[in-house]
């Protein structure tokens, strides 16, 4: 045998003579096959491209200014985050350290990818805390030379628009207007408890995981609607995307979807057994994309005791809330939220009274927005909070959940 087969590597001007003419043809052959395949598969591309480049033109036409729209109204409404210094927001230092741990893991630099050195004296970060919203806040930084600060701003600024652009195309679903889809989108981008939940408490993962949820809950009624298979599963991929993000925003929609489910099987505008079939499916994909993490994260909280000191984390006076709804102090102080609430708030009751009345396409929609506000109203309008593991919730962020729709 030649010595540099032997060896276990393959040279040409070692071997024999009668040997390199065979293998210099199989390395020819090889080399052409390559670029035949390298031919090939670009041709296929740009086959692909040009047979789908009419659809992408109408879809850019027709949703283009939409987007436009939403990338100016979140730039405007983000330009002080872009200033020097820390994001604003309580919670916002602690998702700035799981990203920047999450580079590190990334790029090699943690003894073990799977517990954070640095709190605790050895934190399960992955487990304690849904990855994908911090996950990218990492990936991001670790493939890039942009910098964790950077890379947080970039990710709640795709998140506000992915946010616009999803109530746009739930409003479409519903076949609103275009003007009126486009208005809607653009609305809950203004909407107070949005801003207050990054700007002042830090919510990072919950605006991150909102596009998620309000996009699987589009695709459930386009699913139901059509009875599509590929669209039920998307539902669930993307439901379960939210858990990812923010696990209680993915609980909170997984609560608000019951009602909803019961009203579509109940109404009979479609067939049950398909509305079944096209639910299981969403099931499935939703428990398929984030129930391995939620079976650690169960673990996990099980563990350590996790018991909220209220349950709910608030007490709400209903009484209260009402007065200071009428306050002259209150009333008109601020742009946010008295001038935008009080278009947004008669809007929604108004909406939600059509919707059941008229049993229109969004009377789901409706469903889900009442079951988030007495949830938001806390345990006088809904005892469940008061039980495990409704009492584990933060019920101060319905109100977020609550914007979008």
């Amino acid at each position: 045998m030649p010595e540099g087969l032997r060896e276990g590597r393959l040279s040409l001007t070692r071997l024999r003579a009668p040997v390199r003419p065979a293998l210099w043809a199989l390395q020819a052959r090889l080399d052409g096959s390559w670029r035949s395949l390298k031919a090939l598969r670009l041709s296929d591309a740009r086959r692909w491209f040009l047979a789908r480049w009419p659809t992408m033109r109408a879809l850019g036409q027709a949703h283009g200014p939409a987007a436009g729209l939403y990338v100016a109204a979140v730039t405007a409404l983000m330009w002080p985050m872009f200033g020097p210094g820390t994001p604003p927001g309580v919670d916002s230092p602690t998702f700035l350290h799981l990203g920047w741990v999450t580079e590190l893991a990334l790029t090699g630099k943690l003894d073990s990818v799977l517990i954070d050195p640095y709190w605790y004296g050895g934190w399960p970060y992955l487990q304690a805390y849904p990855p994908l919203a911090y996950g990218a806040i990492g990936l991001l930084s670790a493939l890039s030379p942009i910098p964790i600060e950077i890379s947080f701003r970039i990710i709640v600024f795709l998140a506000y628009v992915g946010l616009g652009l999803s109530v746009y195309g739930l409003a479409l679903e519903f076949e609103l207007r275009r003007s009126t889809a486009v208005f809607a989108g653009f609305l809950s981008l203004l909407s107070y408890p949005m801003f207050v939940s990054l700007g002042i408490f830090g919510w990072f993962s919950t605006v991150v995981a909102l596009p998620f949820g309000i996009t699987g809950f589009l695709m459930a009624e386009r699913a139901v609607r059509t009875g599509e298979r590929r669209a039920a599963v998307w539902s669930g991929v993307l439901l379960g995307g939210s858990l990812l993000a923010h696990h209680m925003t993915g609980f909170a929609f997984g609560l608000g979807m019951v009602p909803w489910a019961l009203y579509h099987l109940a109404s009979g505008a479609q067939p049950r057994r398909r509305t079944l079939r096209v639910l299981g499916y969403a099931a499935a994909a939703a428990v398929a994309t984030g129930g391995v993490w939620l079976v650690f994260f169960i673990v996990h909280i099980t563990a350590v005791g996790f018991e909220r000191e209220v349950a709910g984390n608030w007490l709400v006076d209903l009484n209260e809330m009402g007065r200071r709804a009428l306050d002259r102090a209150f009333v008109g102080r601020e742009l946010y939220p008295s001038y935008i609430g009080l278009v947004q708030v008669p809007l929604a009751v108004g909406g939600v009274l059509y919707a059941v009345v008229a049993r229109s396409r969004a009377t789901g929609a409706a469903l889900v927005l009442i079951t988030f506000t007495l949830f938001a109203m806390g345990q006088t309008a809904m005892p469940l909070i008061r039980y495990y593991p409704f009492s584990g919730l933060d019920i101060a962020r319905f109100t977020v959940f609550m914007a979008p729709f």
